[in-house]
């Protein structure tokens, strides 16, 4: 598939008119749930079967349930559209043929329906059924909507489906036999499964006869088995966030036939109902944002994603780390405020301009450049002044990546090919050198009280640890001068301030940017000016766990082994009697 195909654009084609969903709840259950059907049965299944939510969980009967969709689509599309009916909760096809005949013909006598959708299971289609629909699909363009959800047997069994891909298959063969179009409903995310897995399912599902398809994220919802397993074992999933999601959707369509109709691209749910994952992007912005990414050629899994901030400036998502480079509030403005104001970096600059020292700052994490390139700007409007800029990278196609989001005449752009091609750049009154290696053995090269600031702008703790040891900020100790000189960061983890206090810095903290929690500032020795922490703050890193910081003896540890070796530090001393968090008394 080159291709996306929306369903609504084939309606609206075929029929002159946009089409809507009227949802019908025929309260049949499901074969695979305990309780007659309405118990537990597939681990993900909600315990309303997926019924619609605007039909709340009243007892509607079918003429109230028709009348209550067609006033949601008035209310919300306006009153020309026309109808289909979607037979959406639970197993639509989980009764005899002569009562599920006796139900649809009810709910079709009450609207002008175009289409009819029908969602149900691959065993719940025996032959009488089937041929209730043969017929039925004579009178309205039909559609079986298909719970397939992956091709791996390993994967049903654990899910819990109660099928098997085989039943898959000739399920599809007998609707495909009595020209009944079919839409198979698949799931990324499910336990065990990689990347790979899915695009087995997608080359799998290309051999299918499906006319249409409906994707979705895997959802944990609320009082569902899988809610249970994952409080338990965090492990048995990763929820996938928006941009794992699209790179496994757009490898997983384009392994399907083109014209492939798409009916649904994720899945939504009421956010009290919700555990994960919790995406930043709504509905409509996600929607968006895949189809650019679907067209783009540059994009796939491993590749780095453009994101737009809220201040129109654009960053990257980095899917190794999963989080992006800089904050959503806007990516412009973050360098400044988290970093070049707190650091007073303008008073530096000029008091340079009337000495004739450069100002000297090791950037920690290059990066996108964000942070280099704010402070030569701030350099460029101090005549006079002169900055020198050390800055540790450890992978350079972060700064390839970064080229595409600047315009070639751009300064940043010209300062990106410098370094790239020789580690080095100069720009007015600035030079800038890289470092493109491991920080941590970097920082080992550099001399003693050598640095004016230092901006610490690694990836979050949690998941770039090596960059946020106390043994690492023992070294921004070292080479940072022994007056007037500062370590800036946007991290105000407890554990982090508390790495600060053992590497023997004096702590405070700056003003917040983009969230509710400002970030940190650390300084050698004494200083009157610092914004001192508040006192629970200090009871928080001294007299809970909370507190306790990231070892890397050597500064060559793995992440893996930093984080565990964490984990069973504050095991240990949970057992001795240290809180997992401070409460004042």
């Amino acid at each position: 598939m080159d291709h996306l195909l929306h369903i609504s654009e084939y309606f609206l084609q075929k029929y002159g008119e946009p089409l809507q969903r009227i949802p019908i709840d025929l309260a049949l259950g499901c074969p695979n749930r305990s309780n007659g059907g309405f118990g537990d049965g597939c681990i993900f299944c909600s315990e309303d079967g997926a019924r619609a939510r605007h039909l709340g969980r009243t007892n509607l009967n079918l003429a109230q349930q028709v009348r209550s969709g067609q006033d949601y689509v008035a209310r919300r599309y306006g009153k020309n559209a026309g109808y289909i009916a979607y037979f959406q909760s639970f197993t639509s096809t989980y009764a005899p043929a002569v009562k599920l005949r006796e139900l649809y013909e009810q709910v079709l006598q009450l609207a002008d329906f175009k289409v009819v959708i029908i969602s149900t299971r691959p065993d719940a289609l025996p032959p009488d059924v089937l041929d209730y629909l043969q017929e039925l699909s004579q009178r309205y363009e039909v559609f079986v909507e298909l719970g397939i959800q992956t091709a791996h047997d390993r994967t049903l069994q654990e899910i819990n489906r109660g099928h098997t891909y085989l039943q898959v298959v000739e399920a599809c063969n007998a609707l495909h036999q009595r020209n009944i179009k079919i839409a198979g409903h698949f799931i990324l995310g499910l336990p065990g499964e990689t990347f790979d897995d899915w695009l087995a399912t997608a080359e799998a599902a290309a051999q299918l006869p499906l006319n249409a398809v409906k994707m979705h994220q895997l959802m944990v919802l609320k009082n569902t088995v899988l809610a249970r397993r994952w409080a338990m074992q965090r492990n048995y999933i990763t929820p996938l966030n928006e941009y794992e999601y699209a790179a496994g959707l757009k490898a997983f369509l384009q392994k399907l036939p083109e014209k492939t109709l798409l009916m649904r691209l994720m899945a939504d749910a009421a956010e009290d109902t919700l555990e994960a994952p919790r995406w930043w992007m709504k509905k409509g912005q996600f929607l968006s944002f895949f189809n650019d990414y679907f067209y783009n050629r540059n994009t796939g899994e491993g590749a780095f994603v453009v994101t737009q901030t809220a201040d129109g400036t654009p960053t990257l998502y980095h899917p190794a780390y999963r989080q992006h480079f800089h904050t959503l509030a806007g990516a412009g403005s973050e360098s400044e405020k988290k970093f070049a104001e707190p650091s007073a970096l303008d008073d530096l600059l000029k008091a340079s301009a009337q000495t004739g020292h450069p100002v000297s700052l090791l950037d920690v994490g290059f990066g996108l450049g964000g942070n280099t390139f704010a402070a030569v700007q701030y350099a460029e409007k101090v005549p006079g002044s002169s900055l020198e800029i050390v800055s540790l990278e450890n992978d350079e196609r972060t700064l390839r990546a970064a080229c595409q989001l600047y315009k070639a005449d751009s300064f940043q752009h010209n300062i990106l090919l410098q370094l790239l091609e020789n580690h080095s750049a100069e720009w007015k009154n600035s030079r800038i050198k890289l470092l493109l290696d491991d920080g941590r053995k970097s920082i080992r090269t550099l001399p003693d009280n050598a640095f004016d600031l230092v901006w610490l702008d690694a990836f979050s703790p949690d998941v770039n640890p090596e960059l946020w040891s106390w043994q690492f900020m023992q070294e921004c100790f070292r080479i940072m001068r022994q007056e007037n000189s500062m370590l800036l960061t946007y991290s105000s983890a407890p554990g982090i301030r508390g790495a600060l206090f053992k590497a023997g810095f004096t702590v405070g903290e700056t003003p917040s940017f983009g969230r509710k929690r400002g970030g940190t500032i650390a300084v050698r020795g004494r200083a009157d000016h610092l914004s001192e922490l508040p006192e629970k703050e200090k009871h928080i890193i001294f007299d809970s766990t909370a507190g306790t910081p990231y070892s890397d003896p050597g500064l060559n540890h793995s992440a893996e082994w930093m984080i565990l070796h964490r984990k069973k530090l504050l095991e240990k001393l949970r057992k001795h009697g240290v809180p997992k968090w401070y409460k004042a008394r």
